[in-house]
């Protein structure tokens, strides 16, 4: 019945990536979790404006930018440390995604857009990005192949209905 069911936020593999901070007391945790928040914050920002070719950052016209790129995901990077999100961390793999695919790394792009697609669905819109490339097949097998294998490995130790329900 429907009111048997449990809807999870987060895939049962998220559960596995997740499980090493369980194992901390919980004020440590928080400070992991807080700090792992913000390098991937302030990475995101940096590989963005590698991705962009914004050249060094030295100059008056780019300092102002690369402000407003942090300050624009600076507010969901204390939101994320305040309630223990993960948002930070997305948009570090999603930006990891897009620098792999600009560098024509398909296979490792997959790789990579499987962990965030594993933590949240959503990156999975990705894959409209790469649609129209000549390589898209390799990234999407990448990804199908990374998916398969690492939920084969994860139903070796969680059930089965887990992500039945997920």
């Amino acid at each position: 019945s429907m009111q048997t069911r449990v809807f999870h936020m987060y895939s049962p593999i998220a559960a596995l990536m997740f499980a090493p901070l369980s194992l901390l007391p919980v004020p440590y945790a928080y400070i992991l979790h807080s700090c792992v928040s913000l390098a991937a914050c302030a990475l995101s920002v940096a590989l963005f404006w590698r991705i962009c070719h914004w050249g060094p950052v030295s100059n008056r016209e780019t300092v102002p930018l690369l402000v407003v790129l942090f300050g624009l995901a600076i507010a969901p990077t204390f939101h994320d440390v305040y309630s223990g999100n993960v948002s930070s961390v997305l948009l570090l793999i999603c930006v990891l995604f897009l620098g792999l695919v600009s560098r024509d790394r398909p296979g490792l792009a997959g790789v990579v857009l499987t962990v965030g697609f594993w933590l949240k669905l959503y990156p999975i819109i990705l894959l409209l990005l790469v649609a129209g490339r000549r390589d898209w097949w390799k990234i999407l097998g990448s990804f199908a192949l990374t998916v398969s294998v690492s939920f084969l490995i994860a139903i070796a130790w969680m059930p089965f209905d887990l992500f039945v329900q997920f």
